[in-house]
């Protein structure tokens, strides 16, 4: 304002206020900026402005790591079965397993009723021929025995045969040609033997074998283990002929004792001239 020039006019001309202003003058340059002053009081929160719309989605974060299991929740019901469906189409077939142990076997069942008889089949081969030296020893028996039996009729003898056992009697017959039979004081038949079993006959009370006669070797001589054996055994036997050594001959599982080898022959050795043994049979000769 021009308020100097009113007091200077009023001051010094008519020293009143009853001067009129002048024209302003242009304004004077800015003065230097004053000292800031200090901070007043902050007013009051104005009041929350309105929600911004929500900016763009950001990048999915990475996954964290999973979280310990939890217990296992106890078993629900079980629900109702459903309705069976159609059968599928059978699988191709595997592989056969390995066989199992055979199962115990079961019980036999009763035997059937027998079949009719078949055709009788056409006759086989002939077979190899047997070894005769079991058949010339069983020969060579047979050919004492009927002289035992005509010479020795009344007489009582022990017959040995090859399971150990023994039978006694009085020479009676021969029947089938093989069946040595035995009678009693009453001339009834008791014991019926097998001559192919006998492995030695003994003679009783002055029996003896004396000037009884026996069949040559048979010819040809026979061969195989049983034609073997039997010489091994007469030939023995017949080593201690004459030697005045008595021998202990163990045969059919029965021993002589101790007598003296009195002869041999194919097929039997006379000992103590009373006891005629098979040496098809002898087992050991002590």
């Amino acid at each position: 304002m021009n308020v100097w020039k009113c007091s200077y006019y009023c001051d010094n001309l008519c020293h009143c206020c009853c001067c009129i202003p002048g024209p302003s003058g242009p304004p004077g340059p800015p003065g230097p900026k004053g000292e800031t002053g200090p901070m007043g009081l902050r007013g009051k929160t104005g009041a929350t402005g309105a929600t911004g719309p929500s900016g763009a989605s950001g990048a999915t974060g990475a996954t964290g790591p999973s979280g310990a299991i939890g217990a296992t929740g106890a078993t629900g019901p079980s629900g109702a079965s459903g309705a069976t469906g159609a059968t599928g189409p059978s699988g191709a077939s595997g592989a056969t397993g390995a066989t199992g142990p055979s199962g115990a076997s079961g019980a036999t069942g009763a035997t059937g009723p027998s079949g009719a008889s078949g055709a009788t089949g056409a006759t086989g081969p002939q077979g190899p021929p047997g070894s005769d030296a079991t058949c010339a020893c069983i020969a060579q028996m047979k050919n004492l025995i009927m002289q035992i039996i005509t010479r020795f009729p009344t007489s009582n003898i022990v017959v040995n045969i090859d399971t150990g056992g023994s039978v006694s009697g009085r020479p009676h017959s021969i029947t089938n040609n093989t069946i040595f039979n035995l009678a009693n004081d009453a001339g009834t038949i008791t014991e019926r033997i097998s001559i192919c079993r006998i492995a030695f006959i003994s003679l009783t009370g002055n029996d003896n074998f004396t000037d009884f006669s026996f069949l040559d070797p048979p010819s040809p001589l026979p061969t195989g283990c049983e034609a073997e054996c039997e010489a091994g055994v007469r030939a023995t036997l017949q080593s201690f002929v004459g030697t005045g050594t008595n021998v202990n001959v163990s045969a059919g599982g029965s021993s002589t004792d101790n007598e003296l080898v009195t002869r041999t022959a194919f097929g039997v050795a006379i000992l103590g001239n009373q006891i005629a043994v098979s040496t098809c049979l002898v087992e050991v000769i002590s």
